[in-house]
């Protein structure tokens, strides 16, 4: 018999995937059960003969009963030079068989004895054949389906081969280690079959997506999603970048993890929210211009799902913690009302970490801590970062580990209000700059909060089929007491100071462990990457701009993303006519006025005004205005409008290429062009007075909507829209007292 000939063998059961296991190495024939340590293994009785051990570990809660229901199955190779799906019945596998090395009649005869005693022993019967029992075995699987109403899920199979070469002696065939190599690990080659049966590769934990939504036999369940969110935080606000801040379990995490050294945010809080809910850049959802304010009348569009909306059709518990920050005017506009199951945070951008009082200017204060749909009045009290994970913890606890779960951590820390809980101040008692001092507690407060989930999902078993992913929302505020130390500019900015963000994945699912990612990635990129780990068609997502990314995070591979665009601003710009001076600096291609990023490949382009651009050493950060006298400050910035950096090259944009290089500045000006092109207004609307918390109870909640219940509601608004017109002049007079102030806080 040809060396390149294998044998074929199905040990144990019905749902058509399984291994493909060459000749050099012999499957596992015969199992049986036994406990340790709570947990069910099987392990081999008459294996010893075979020259290796192997196990099949199940988590608690996995029913497998006997070998004949069992989800996991062992066939040979390449079955006479093809691969083909093991076959359950016993003929099948005769005829197969057949045409292999002797060591697959030995396998063959010592699984059929395994099979019929397992199956005497269970259904008390003198003797069953094996086609009879894996009919019974079917039975069984789909009257347990019937009964729980959902999918069942599947073992995930730990399978350790180890190779004894004087075992295949009989078969007088020995191992070639190219052959070994080439078809896996230990020789094996993971598999899984569609519900139609074609074979498709395996990849980490995405090996069975798509068919555990319907129930498909031997489908291993989605992993649980955790996205954990922070606000404000500096690319040198954590350990493993060299900060005094210390965050000993992101460090951990991310070690143990993937590192994201190339990954990139928004510069604002709502519109890196908006992207990694939809997918789409600003430009295709209308919210190109600033932040949604609380006043504002506007949310996320109604015409692009939310990450959570795709994952609850998927069969998803979806939960939300923290900061919303994506509009409220309207109930269909709240968390709840985009596809999470349950919601407790802030709807603002932000508040007081301890009353929830939120402010939108001077005028427009009210409290914004909402359980649900209801106002949060008995938890006021508590500091937000401790608040959120205990709700956390109760999640996780109540949840069912057979029901995939997305859980969406979106901290309020470390935005200003810079306030911390007095045990983590002290930590950093020997800072005296007091704004860093509190910026940095709140740091520690937050690394505590992710340690204590993470522990968590470990002790309620969710932890080995779970991906975690931490992220900052944009970069740090300088005057807040963040850093981007050694990075330019910082949060509200287009330099790299703003965008280039802090971030990690963390799973047992990751190919790859222990290593730093510069594959190119931005935060629209996790929902068609989530969506695609969930099992979701990538097919049924639309028009994204996002990417799938988890082969280049998990695998290594090239990042399937190559540019960025970052924003285009049209609103940016003075109304009328444009300018010629900064037409003649687009080359007549682009107006250079309008606020616009875009990053190509090694290149970053920006136009218009694009944020101050200092570096802010963090041993500069000053206690008050007149300490920001030494730092570096730019002045390459007056009068200019279109900036060009090799961000390879110079990743702290120290030396503008614009004028050096005007064929790449052409090239990415009529990229602009293009993507301006596709997209849609600016939904932009002015504040609205009826969303003044203080005619809705002191709460910032929808005021657009809302069906009028009883005759004392509508006779309240009745007498309300008469006294509207002063109420109306009253916010006029407030809006512009605000918009002075933030006018004079920018000069």
């Amino acid at each position: 018999m040809s060396q390149r000939q294998s044998f074929c063998a199905t040990v144990a059961g019905e749902s058509g995937q399984g291994f493909d296991v060459d000749s050099s190495v012999v499957a596992v024939a015969v199992f049986g059960w036994r406990e340790q340590q709570g947990r069910k293994r099987l392990v081999p009785k008459l294996a010893p003969f075979l020259g290796f051990i192997s196990y099949i570990t199940v988590d608690e809660g996995s029913r497998i009963p006997h070998l004949d229901t069992a989800k996991t199955q062992m066939h040979a190779g390449e079955c006479g030079g093809r691969s083909e799906p093991p076959h359950p019945s016993r003929d099948g596998f005769r005829r197969r068989a057949a045409r292999q090395s002797p060591v697959c009649c030995a396998v063959r005869r010592t699984a059929g004895m395994w099979r019929g005693a397992a199956n005497r022993k269970q259904a008390g019967s003198p003797r069953a054949s094996p086609s009879a029992t894996s009919q019974l075995g079917a039975r069984e699987e789909r009257a347990a389906a019937e009964r729980q109403g959902s999918s069942r899920r599947t073992a995930v199979a730990e399978v350790a081969l180890q190779e004894v070469t004087h075992t295949h002696a009989r078969a007088g065939e020995r191992s070639s280690p190219d052959r070994q190599a080439a078809s896996g690990i230990g020789g094996v080659r993971l598999s899984k079959e569609n519900p139609d049966g074609s074979r498709i590769k395996a990849r980490d934990g995405r090996q069975a997506l798509n068919s555990s939504s319907s129930g498909a036999p031997g489908a291993t369940p989605p992993p649980h999603l955790i996205f954990i969110m922070v606000d404000d935080q500096g690319y040198n606000d954590v350990g493993y970048h060299g900060s005094a801040i210390h965050t000993p379990v992101l460090d951990r995490l991310a070690a143990k993890g993937v590192k994201l050294e190339n990954y990139y945010v928004q510069p604002i809080c709502s519109p890196s929210r908006s992207q990694l809910m939809t997918g789409r850049y600003q430009i295709h959802t209308g919210l190109q211009h600033s932040i949604i304010r609380p006043r504002q009348p506007l949310c996320l569009p109604r015409d692009s799902p939310t990450l959570a909306e795709r994952l609850q059709r998927a069969g998803y518990s979806t939960h939300m913690v923290g900061k919303w920050h994506l509009g409220f005017s309207r109930p269909r506009c709240l968390p709840t009302g985009r596809g999470f199951h349950s919601f407790l945070g802030s709807l603002t951008g932000s508040g007081d970490h301890y009353t929830f009082q939120s402010c939108d200017g001077a005028e427009a204060c009210g409290f914004d801590l909402h359980d649900g749909e209801r106002p949060a009045w008995e938890l006021s009290g508590n500091y937000s970062t401790l608040l959120y994970t205990h709700r956390v913890r109760q999640i996780l606890r109540a949840h069912d580990p057979q029901k995939p779960l997305f859980l969406y951590l979106s901290l309020q820390a470390a935005h200003t209000p810079l306030q911390a809980p007095t045990r983590f101040l002290e930590r950093y008692s020997s800072l005296g700059n007091r704004p860093r001092r509190h910026y940095a507690g709140m740091l520690s407060c937050v690394d505590d909060a992710v340690g204590q989930v993470v522990e968590e999902l470990r002790h309620r078993g969710l932890y080995r089929n779970s991906v975690l992913v931490y992220s900052s929302d944009n970069g740090g505020q300088p005057l807040s007491g963040g850093c981007n130390w050694p990075l330019r500019g910082g949060k509200g900015t287009y330099w790299e100071g703003g965008v280039r963000a802090v971030g990690f994945v963390h799973s047992p699912l990751l190919k790859r462990k222990g290593v730093v990612s510069r594959a190119l990635v931005h935060i629209s990129d996790w929902y068609p990457t989530l969506l695609a780990l969930a099992g979701v068609p990538s097919r049924d997502l639309g028009r994204l701009d996002g990417h799938d990314v988890w082969e280049a995070i998990s695998e290594g591979s090239p990042s399937p993303r190559t540019e960025i665009l970052f924003n285009i601003d049209p609103t940016s710009r003075r109304p009328g006519e444009a300018n010629p001076r900064t037409l003649r600096a687009g080359f007549g291609i682009w107006d250079t006025a309008v606020r616009a990023c875009l990053r190509a490949g090694e290149w970053k382009l920006l136009t218009g005004n694009v944020g101050d651009g200092d570096w802010v050493p963090p041993q500069s950060l000053p206690g008050g205005p007149a300490g920001w006298e030494g730092l570096e400050k730019r002045r390459d910035q007056l009068g200019k409008s279109v900036w060009l950096f090799n961000i390879t090259a110079d990743p702290y944009e120290r030396r503008d290429l614009s004028k050096a290089r005007p064929d790449v500045v052409r090239v990415l000006l009529a990229r602009l062009a293009e993507y301006n092109q596709t997209a849609v207004p600016t939904r932009s609307p002015p504040d609205d007075p009826l969303a003044d918390p203080q005619l809705h109870g002191g709460v910032w909640t929808p005021w657009l909507g809302r069906r009028e219940r009883g005759a004392g509601e509508r006779a309240k608004r009745k007498g309300h829209a008469r006294t509207c017109k002063v109420c109306r002049l009253r916010a006029l007079f407030r809006k512009v007292r605000s918009r002075l102030q933030r006018a004079l806080a920018h000069f």
